[in-house]
């Protein structure tokens, strides 16, 4: 059935994802910002977009060292776009086009998923390279 909705605020659980995976990044060198536009209240489950957003940043940090020979940044973003909600983690490097990259893309399939079975027809996933950057992007509608 349908998942239970609750409203929430966007920057809240960017600023509770950078707090929790900050070290992580930190570690290897690299640095957490975000960019959110403030008070945008999301009708989705907190802890769900939460976990996905943590996914992005986890995979961001784990290929973004391997493949970067710069520091590594990553930013969060989120902001509202045609009514529904856009947030992108990016982070610095190259986005490995090989078949297997020296990565299992279970992270990736994981997001892909959790849309397709909690947002169907309402969600899409992306990802790309821009210049510098690799942007990892959810769009929402409702």
């Amino acid at each position: 059935g349908e998942p239970p909705w609750e409203f929430c605020y966007i920057s809240d659980v960017v600023t509770e994802t950078i707090d929790s995976l900050r070290p992580l990044a930190e570690a290897e060198g690299g640095t957490i910002t975000a960019e959110v536009e403030p008070e945008i209240l999301c009708r989705c489950g907190e802890r769900l977009l939460s976990r996905l957003v943590a996914t992005l940043v986890e995979n961001a940090v784990k290929h973004g060292m391997t493949n970067n020979s710069e520091p590594l940044k990553i930013c969060i973003a989120a902001k509202v776009r045609d009514g529904g909600l856009v947030v992108e983690v990016a982070n610095t490097g190259r986005l490995d086009t090989q078949a297997n990259g020296g990565g299992t893309q279970i992270g990736l399939r994981n997001v892909r998923e959790r849309l397709a079975k909690l947002y169907p027809d309402k969600s899409s996933f992306s990802l790309r390279q821009d210049g510098v950057w690799i942007r990892a992007t959810i769009e929402l509608v409702d």
